[in-house]
């Protein structure tokens, strides 16, 4: 099970850290809690954060659609709806939503999907449409989107 994830990162070293009520994921020497049925996974040698605060703004990594058992869901419109979600606890968990969300950029490997893809992302983007930049784009691992977000910090 979580063999997989381990296959398609490119690096050796992974560290999963757990409580009784959360699990934890150790990024940039900041802890960020989730709730148990997140699958949470600390990748120690890769050089970069999973969240960053600078001047206001919330810049949270790509995200991936892994599911719980660390492989990816079938078809662009379910990849799209969890990696959604997964973004939006990782904003839960600083405070914010998607409705703070000012700007996405979206990576799809294959642009046939980009209908089924835009479907999706309508239904969580409702209000406050932020910016966005759509590419094609090959990802390191075999799944059909990767999404990054920036966020504004609230007053």
């Amino acid at each position: 099970m979580l063999k997989r994830i381990y296959d398609l990162l490119p690096c050796r070293e992974h560290r999963w850290t757990a409580s009784d009520d959360s699990q934890s994921v150790l990024a940039d020497e900041r802890i960020f809690e989730y709730p148990r049925e997140r699958t949470a996974m600390t990748v120690s040698n890769l050089p970069f954060s999973k969240v960053r605060h600078s001047q206001g703004l919330v810049f949270l990594s790509g995200e991936l659609p892994f599911g719980e058992d660390g492989s990816f869901p079938e078809g662009i419109e379910a990849q799209t709806r969890l990696t959604l979600t997964r973004i939006a606890q990782t904003l839960e968990a600083e405070s914010l939503s998607l409705d703070d969300v000012v700007s996405v950029t979206v990576y799809l490997t294959d642009r046939s999907n980009f209908a089924e893809f835009n479907r999706a992302y309508a239904s969580f983007f409702t209000t406050n449409l932020p910016v966005r930049a759509t590419v094609c784009a090959g990802l390191v691992v075999d799944a059909l989107i990767e999404i990054s977000v920036i966020a504004q910090q609230r007053a």
